[in-house]
């Protein structure tokens, strides 16, 4: 639970160093959106914003699929790995299918899936899995770009799949 509490902060860092910098200047007539477009003029803020994006990214995603696969490896008394050959069979043996679904299998978890793996082990480059689920916002000329709004909403998206995998684990443990 630590990882996703601390991944799902991760992106808000570029707005603690702005506030931050606007706090030591405090001045009257700088506005914060000033000092943001002054810091967007360089590009190596705006490669940083971009990476922090892609990092954030898959961070928050890790820490999901790190959350499931720990409820699953206590509620099943063995370790689970998502390679296993029998990852779904295990999961659904412990979960309701439905379950399993949503918080496994919808199109919002591949694709996030998709997208750590092209950045982490293809280099950011759209693995044919990612291009085959056509969702083209995150892909430009074979290359994957998360802006800290995709970011945001795979926070929002995820969040509360976390409540419901916590709560099936904690109810099919109690029951």
């Amino acid at each position: 639970m630590a990882h996703w509490w601390g991944s799902s902060r991760m992106f808000t860092l570029p707005w603690i160093a702005v506030n931050g910098v606007h706090k030591v200047i405090n001045r009257e007539d700088e506005s914060i959106d000033s000092i943001w477009a002054e810091y967007l003029k360089f590009n190596a803020f705006n490669g940083a914003l971009w990476k922090l994006s892609e990092n954030s990214y898959c961070s928050i995603y890790y820490a999901y699929e790190n959350l499931v696969v720990n409820l699953l490896s206590k509620i099943s008394g063995c370790p689970v790995r998502v390679t296993d050959r029998n990852f779904f069979s295990t999961f659904v043996s412990h979960f309701d299918e439905s379950t399993v679904g949503k918080v496994w299998g919808s199109p919002k978890v591949s694709l996030a899936k998709e997208v750590r793996n092209s950045i982490v082990h293809n280099g950011g480059k759209a693995t044919e899995k990612l291009l085959k689920l056509k969702y083209s916002g995150l892909v430009e000329d074979g290359e994957v770009f998360i802006s800290a709004s995709v970011t945001r909403c795979l926070y929002d998206d995820l969040k509360p799949l976390v409540n419901i995998v916590i709560n099936e684990a904690v109810y099919s443990k109690s029951s």
